[in-house]
């Protein structure tokens, strides 16, 4: 469900910075999501958040609002929004696109070191020590390291068998 829109024109991401909550149904003309990069593909993993391409478009275009239900969406136990930090521990590549894509293009310090604590997550998952190197927004990571180590113990706290 979520708040409504409060104006006209708006990009997701200016909607959510501005308080905006919920999950949204984006419709797209083809033209317009065509003109971006298409989702990599990561060997051995099938996931990469959708938001990144959604930063993209924000970039270039505003979008049309509508406060009416297009789709009710029926959430499944064994979903994406159940299962989130399985899909941490199985999909780390496309989790680190997704966290470094959205680093390098929000506007927002928030969302950015929100992205820097899920990314160290990320990169501790794959071993990766270079983390710091590969980070966009260097000092964000580094002061998101505590956050990224807490998170990772997390997300195999709630992933043990």
């Amino acid at each position: 469900m979520g708040s409504k829109f409060t104006t006209e024109f708006t990009t997701l991401e200016d909607f959510y910075i501005n308080g905006g909550t919920g999950d949204k149904k984006l419709v797209y003309r083809t033209d317009v999501i065509t003109k971006y990069p298409e989702y990599p593909i990561f060997e051995g993993e099938r996931y990469v958040g959708l938001g990144t391409k959604y930063l993209f478009v924000d970039k270039d275009y505003e979008m049309v609002t509508l406060n009416e239900v297009l789709v009710i969406v029926d959430y499944q136990p064994t979903g994406s929004s159940n299962t989130m930090f399985y899909q941490y521990m199985k999909y780390p590549k496309g989790f680190i696109y997704n966290r470094i894509t959205t680093m390098r293009y929000s506007k927002s310090t928030k969302r950015k070191f929100i992205e820097a604590i899920h990314y160290i997550s990320s990169c501790i998952i794959l071993k990766r020590s270079n983390f710091l190197k590969d980070s966009p927004e260097k000092l964000l990571t580094l002061l998101a390291v505590p956050f990224g180590v807490a998170l990772y113990l997390l997300i195999r706290f709630k992933t043990r068998k």
